[in-house]
């Protein structure tokens, strides 16, 4: 099942973020002074966002037209 989850480098301790509304998501970054986490879910042709304490996402629907393998924030 497709989701978004944050751990730690070895692995250990994942904690699913999305675990819903996701297909593929990809080209993730990180706002760190605003403390957001953006990515782009081709298959969706949505650009998603969500605060690091999991209690704000925002979706933006976009029409896709080639593969979107990176994006700036």
């Amino acid at each position: 099942m497709p989701r978004v989850s944050s751990m730690n480098l070895d692995g250990s301790e994942v904690h699913p973020l999305v675990t819903s509304g996701v297909r593929c998501p990809s080209s993730l970054r990180l706002d760190v002074p605003r403390r957001v986490l953006y990515w782009v879910d081709p298959q969706l042709g949505v650009i998603s966002s969500l605060t690091l304490d999991s209690k704000h996402r925002q979706v933006c629907s976009v029409t896709l037209t080639v593969t979107v393998f990176s994006f700036v924030i």
